[in-house]
């Protein structure tokens, strides 16, 4: 069973914190891109992450990430390519590297990876629509089990066709899904998505964020009622809100 404290922590973007006890998970600490915040989706004062988990190394997913590691000790796990950047700044025995389709174990956790594809971003310019590539990532999605729960993060990617028929993983406990469709998927990709993983809870990120001062927020009530036709519980969480798991897992 879940720590009866056990919570999770939003932050914007896909920045999220998993506390249970004393164990403390950080994903995606990246930079608000704000044009008068350009500083850490997650305040200073919440920096006490045991590890931390990057799903890829663009600013508003991995910009804090050895900041907060220097300043907790906490393990950074990422892409294995990202592995030899990180290890450069940390020991190398807090850096841990991983490809797609792996698993491993640290102490109370278990982390399985599966493969995600970053989106294009869309920009409309004189009445056209364009699709452009960002800068080339190393982009992973994660599984994070403890306490024999269950916690999927996807970070910013496109609904992959060959999950219609082999998704990566089935029944999570929580379900963190990308659904604002500039480079991840929109909200009907995210219901498809969601009906075929068929999680417990389901909460929606990167779908209401700054890039300076472009304001983008995505409708979420699509999905909304998907889960709520196929008795998942639906939880929209706004940036520094707390929220504890127990009112929502059995």
């Amino acid at each position: 069973m879940l720590n009866p404290l056990t919570h999770i922590h939003f932050y914007g973007y896909n920045a999220f914190k998993i506390v249970d006890g004393s164990l403390s998970i950080i994903i995606d600490p990246g930079r608000n891109l704000k044009w008068n915040k350009l500083n850490s989706l997650i305040p200073k004062q919440e920096w006490d992450g045991n590890y931390i988990f990057i799903t890829h190394e663009h600013d508003d997913h991995a910009d804090f990430a050895i900041k907060i590691a220097k300043h907790t000790g906490a393990h950074v796990i990422s892409h294995k390519t990202l592995q030899t950047k990180y290890s450069k700044k940390l020991s190398n025995n807090r850096t841990i590297g991983l490809y797609p389709g792996e698993k491993t174990t640290l102490n109370s956790i278990t982390i399985k990876t599966f493969q995600v594809l970053h989106g294009k971003v869309n920009i409309r310019i004189l009445k056209k629509q364009f699709k452009i590539s960002p800068p080339k990532c190393s982009s992973i999605g994660f599984i994070i089990s403890l306490q024999g729960k269950s916690f999927m993060n996807l970070g910013d990617t496109v609904f992959l066709p060959e999950w219609k028929h082999n998704p990566p993983f089935k029944h999570p406990d929580v379900l963190m899904v990308p659904i604002g469709g500039q480079m991840t998927m929109d909200p009907q990709e995210a219901s498809d998505f969601v009906k075929i993983v068929k999680p417990k809870i389901v909460i929606p990120c990167h779908h209401q964020w700054h890039i300076l001062f472009y304001r983008r927020k995505t409708d979420v009530s699509s999905l909304k009622k998907t889960c709520e036709e196929n008795d998942i519980i639906f939880k929209e969480m706004v940036p520094g809100e707390k929220w504890v798991l127990n009112k929502g897992i059995k």
